[in-house]
């Protein structure tokens, strides 16, 4: 064999072995988690369910909170910055349940197989990631979207 193909065997054989055990530490993390969910993925949903518990007010006061909304006496611009905040409201919270289901399809349930269920939601995890840090990715711009459009809606 050939030394550059030789080492080639060697790198895929280090990429498998720190693969499995960061696949076998995860695995461990989630079957000692009492909620059945990796550290990060818990911090995640704690994150997302606040935006979105904050949206979810941000839509009430909309609805309900605002005098001039109230009193019908909004102008066509308080209108459509109003229309326009409600759209982005709405994207966040469609963002944000699908981060919180796949967060949730990736926990440990309570099983007979816990280990092994553990380590086959390691494996998804791993798998999940980059999707994950997709939607992350998503609901930060609808996030700074948000932020600006209140900031104009309140001017």
């Amino acid at each position: 064999m050939d030394p550059l193909s030789a080492l080639s065997v060697a790198e895929t054989i280090i990429q498998f072995v720190d693969f499995s055990g960061t696949l076998f530490k995860n695995g461990r993390e989630l079957y000692k988690s009492s909620s059945g969910a990796s550290s990060v993925n818990q911090e995640i949903d704690l994150v997302v369910t606040n935006i979105r518990a904050a949206v979810f007010k941000i839509r009430r006061f909309l609805e309900v909170g605002s005098p001039a909304a109230a009193a019908g006496s909004l102008n066509p611009t308080e209108q459509t910055e109003g229309d326009a905040l409600r759209r982005i409201c709405d994207g966040t919270v469609v963002i944000a349940e699908e981060i919180l289901q796949r967060l949730e399809s990736l926990k440990v349930k309570g099983s007979k197989h816990r280990k092994w269920e553990s380590v086959w939601k390691a494996v998804q995890s791993s798998w999940s990631e980059g999707e994950i840090k997709s939607l992350l990715g998503r609901l930060s711009g609808f996030k700074e979207a948000l932020n600006l459009q209140i900031l104009v809606y309140l001017m």
